[in-house]
């Protein structure tokens, strides 16, 4: 199969709406049921260690009980990057897993939330953004103060590399399986270490 390799730098901002999230006044009281989902830094990063992947759904998130604006609510595919604190790995938000049951997503003011269009596929954003030396670079971006701090304007003249769309999909679809082997890894590591235990506790008992 042939792709077109065909490829340019592109500011942020030439690729996707960029905006924050919200800022809550008072403490996140997270419910059992509510009308919402919402994500925060201790969210994304518990999700991460679980499944070894950037993608999280809003069924994996908590619930509460919205009253603010509609308009503020995310109920289609994006990137959040964290953008407070020394943790600033993108995760692709790709809606909800079961859509019967899909409630929307508020995104705390702790990430900053960038919508691609046409020329950019949100996965490969996502990709791109978590690549070793673009974190490099974004955490230079963000220093300057006590807590390391991204904003709109820092990042919207970021370059990405924007390859082809086809370039595009074949790094997702690699990525993805790259995840899925990190995941059965992971599940064979925790096997085996049961595994052992097992027979440690076998041996002691046998003294």
């Amino acid at each position: 199969m042939h792709m077109s390799n065909t490829r340019k730098r592109l500011k942020l901002s030439d690729v996707a709406d960029i905006r924050t999230g919200f800022t809550f006044r008072e403490k996140i009281e997270e419910l059992p049921v509510g009308n919402a989902h919402i994500v925060q830094i201790k969210d994304v990063r518990h999700i991460r260690d679980i499944t070894q992947s950037q993608q999280i759904y809003t069924n994996q998130l908590p619930l509460i009980d919205w009253k603010g604006k509609a308009h503020l609510l995310i109920d289609s595919e994006c990137v959040l990057l964290p953008c407070r604190g020394e943790y600033i790995k993108a995760h692709y938000f790709a809606g909800n897993q079961k859509e019967s049951k899909a409630l929307p997503l508020i995104v705390s003011s702790q990430f900053l939330i960038l919508t691609s269009n046409q020329h950019v596929l949100p996965e490969y954003l996502c990709w791109y953004l978590n690549q070793p030396i673009v974190q490099y670079e974004l955490r230079q971006i963000g220093q300057g103060s006590k807590i390391p701090m991204l904003s709109v304007s820092m990042i919207s003249k970021y370059e990405v590399e924007v390859p082809s769309l086809d370039i595009q999909q074949h790094i997702v679809a690699l990525h993805r399986t790259w995840e899925q082997e990190k995941r059965l890894t992971q599940q064979l590591i925790k096997n085996r270490e049961q595994m052992m235990q097992g027979i440690f506790q076998q041996l002691l008992k046998g003294q």
